[in-house]
């Protein structure tokens, strides 16, 4: 399938401000990508793009004082599938290149959730099994809300508040999975309502999570808890620090938000 893919987003800055912009398709998407993935920003402004640690493709810019919008429309090739479901994939001891997501990191507090995570999962086979349980307890446990929202909010904070937004779940999900031994790493990109009922809300980005069972990196997601189709990654890391759309080296203020994500080939959708 096809999918109509992009955003319209300004910020309000009182004074000249560096930003580090995630924005991008993830490199490894690059071949599917029909048109360009190209960010446009008004005013015009140079832009520096690099690859960071996590191979995510990043712009550096020096957002002008005044009203900055950045913006990109694409089309992308996607072959329409679910998210894979593997119950055979197994629990392997630690390999060296996946330890980094074992550890806490700022809004997966390791050390404050391990022994509720052993107490609640110890029992549960290793592997697939174990990590399906701890999407299942963290879909049940927390309520999807946008006015749930925050920055700040941590896994401990989305458990102990019990609601929060698709970042909360992922956070959540890794930070118990991370308890248990399994690696696992936050995404973050676009998923529209393909395959299940239009949502009606306003569109946001959505968050997601893999972990690493069997030698590969599998997709789970704790919010909707179900496998669906045409994510289109943007950047994956440890947590929401590393994949921030957005992070600013001073004062700003969002003014205008919009994402989209249709597939071509169906009455026009906006997605979730």
């Amino acid at each position: 399938m096809k999918i109509h893919a992009g955003y319209v987003i300004s910020y309000e800055c009182p004074q000249p401000t560096p930003m580090i912009l995630t924005l991008s398709v993830h490199p490894s998407r690059f071949p599917d990508l029909l048109t360009s993935d190209r960010m446009q920003l008004d005013p015009p402004i140079p832009a520096n793009t690099y690859h960071d640690g996590f191979g995510n493709f990043c712009h550096v810019i020096r957002a002008p004082a005044g009203r900055l919008t950045m913006s990109t429309d694409f089309l992308i090739q996607d072959q329409g599938q679910p998210d894979t479901v593997a119950p055979q994939a197994e629990q392997h001891a630690l390999e060296v290149e996946v330890l980094i997501y074992l550890l806490g990191s700022r809004y997966c507090e390791t050390d404050r959730l391990s022994n509720m995570a052993w107490s609640l999962f110890g029992q549960v086979p290793k592997g697939w099994s174990l990590v399906k349980a701890i999407c299942d307890y963290v879909h049940n446990r927390i309520t999807f809300g946008y006015e749930h929202a925050s920055p700040t909010k941590t896994a401990w904070d989305a458990y102990t508040e019990r609601r929060g937004v698709c970042r909360d779940f992922a956070h959540l999900a890794i930070t118990l999975c991370r308890c248990m031994n399994v690696p696992a790493r936050y995404c973050t990109g676009y998923l529209g309502d393909i395959g299940v009922p239009p949502d009606d809300a306003h569109m946001d980005f959505s968050a997601w999570f893999e972990v690493y069972l069997g030698g590969r990196w599998y997709t789970f997601d704790a919010r909707h808890n179900k496998p669906r189709i045409g994510r289109i990654l943007m950047a994956r890391g440890r947590d929401a620090t590393d994949v921030a759309i957005v992070t600013s080296f001073g004062p700003c203020t969002l003014a205008s938000f919009k994402v989209i994500s249709d597939e071509v080939t169906s009455a026009a959708r906006v997605g979730r």
